[in-house]
């Protein structure tokens, strides 16, 4: 059967394109902005996004230089938006010694979606 890649780029093109298209009518200013401009800045933002509940609403924010963490199965992170706070949070599973590199979990995904959402895939992924 072969790998789901290629549908799940046609659906994010047709996706991204139905939402360039309706930006653009919402606001023609928007329409300056080439397709392909919008599709680089939408996908960098959205491999970028953490969902976090805000208010008891769930909503997507950014967190600059959390989002610059590697992926590495099993976790040894955990992160959160604390309300009372009004803060993001990582927190470590367990003891991280001096200098070593700390990494964020994208959770268990196949190659396809590794590849389309954050531009990377896993050796030996089951």
């Amino acid at each position: 059967m072969g790998s789901p890649l290629l549908l799940q780029i046609h659906e994010k093109v047709v996706d991204l394109k139905t939402d360039y298209d309706r930006l653009a009518l919402a606001s023609p200013l928007f329409s300056s902005y080439s397709f392909k401009d919008f599709c680089w800045a939408r996908t960098m933002v959205g491999s970028r996004m953490f969902g976090v509940y805000i208010d008891s609403v769930k909503t997507n924010i950014l967190a600059p230089f959390a989002d610059m963490l590697n992926h590495r199965l099993p976790k040894q992170t955990v992160w959160n938006y604390l309300q009372s706070e009004g803060c993001f949070i990582i927190e470590s599973l367990g003891d991280l010694p001096a200098g070593c590199e700390v990494f964020d979990s994208y959770g268990r995904k196949c190659n396809s979606r590794y590849l389309l959402n954050y531009g990377f895939v896993v050796t030996d992924n089951p």
